[in-house]
């Protein structure tokens, strides 16, 4: 064999083996992008996936915020239509016709008596209608219990108010309209709101 085949063999092998590493880092190169593209798609579904849980975290957030600030106002709306309900109610107790009122203020007084000797005080407004024949009817009221009426009228409550007070030496029981009707409402209020609101 000759120089010349033994250059030519060696340049075959050269060729070949040039081809062989060129073919190598051709597949090397084509299998470090398709991981790098599997890494970046991978990088870029993670990417996504926390802007979409980001986002759903956000509008959940807002939601439950839009849903109490809703709930609030509906609250809100049925407290003041609870309020005006009462009011209307409290406004008709208020404006009940003089015998109506009497008979009931009498029997509150009836009810709260205890020794004979109290003093009731009511609104100089209702001095009209408190007169004597009234006077007179709680007295006979007291006697009918055994005791004798000591008792005294005043017309010392504040005039926008109505109903009256019952003061004793110990006790002050306060039986005005303003009273009475905010204790009826704290009583009632649950059922009203059963009615209204179903």
């Amino acid at each position: 064999m000759g120089l010349e085949d033994i250059l030519k063999g060696i340049d075959e092998k050269v060729k070949a083996e040039v081809a062989r590493i060129k073919q190598e880092a051709e597949e090397e190169k084509e299998k470090i992008i398709d991981d790098a593209l599997k890494r970046a798609e991978l990088q870029k579904e993670r990417i996504i996936s926390a802007g979409k849980k980001e986002i759903d975290d956000e509008m959940r957030r807002k939601l439950i915020q839009v849903r109490r600030e809703e709930k609030r106002k509906i609250l809100d709306l049925k407290k003041k239509i609870m309020d005006e309900v009462f009011q209307e109610a409290k406004e008709k107790i208020l404006t009940i016709n003089s015998d109506e009122y009497l008979s009931l203020m009498k029997q509150i007084i009836f009810n709260n008596l205890n020794q004979g000797d109290e003093e009731i005080i009511f609104s100089p407004r209702d001095s009209k209608i408190i007169d004597r024949e009234f006077v007179k009817e709680v007295e006979e009221f007291v006697r009918s219990k055994g005791k004798t009426p000591k008792l005294k009228f005043l017309p010392e409550l504040d005039d926008n108010e109505r109903g009256f007070i019952i003061r004793s030496k110990d006790v002050q029981i306060n039986c005005t309209v303003s009273s009475l009707f905010s204790a009826l409402k704290d009583k009632i209020e649950i059922e009203v709101a059963r009615i209204l609101f179903p």
